[in-house]
């Protein structure tokens, strides 16, 4: 009895690969959500007003930039990050995980160096 618990053991419990980036799983779709990504050089981000409802869309990214990735979905990442100097005005954006902020959003194609 204690051989078949040791094989049981050693396989998969779920039937997934090592490299997929999603799942489906009871009808629903869920997907792999990377520790950190890189966000291009020259991305826009979309930034979430504090208090409001509204987002405005920041300059582009003068260099790469690696944050901590919290979500992600088919086509996007979720970050949060504090980035400053990060426009031609030199605007500090916060992209927090708080009461009246927001995390940020990117698409997945603008990003490289995914850490998983």
């Amino acid at each position: 009895m204690a051989i078949d618990h040791l094989v049981f053991n050693n396989q998969s419990w779920y039937s997934i690969a090592g490299n997929a980036d999603n799942t489906t799983a009871n009808g629903k779709k869920y997907y792999a959500v990377p520790s950190k990504i890189t966000i291009k050089q020259g991305t826009s981000l979309t930034y979430p007003s504090r208090g409001t409802e509204d987002a405005t869309i920041t300059g582009q990214l003068k260099e790469d930039l690696q944050v901590d990735c919290v979500g992600a979905n088919a086509n996007h990442y979720f970050f949060v990050a504090y980035i400053n100097d990060y426009d031609t005005y030199g605007i500090n954006y916060g992209f927090d995980e708080e009461e009246g902020c927001g995390v940020g959003e990117v698409l997945k194609s603008d990003c490289k160096n995914i850490v998983w």
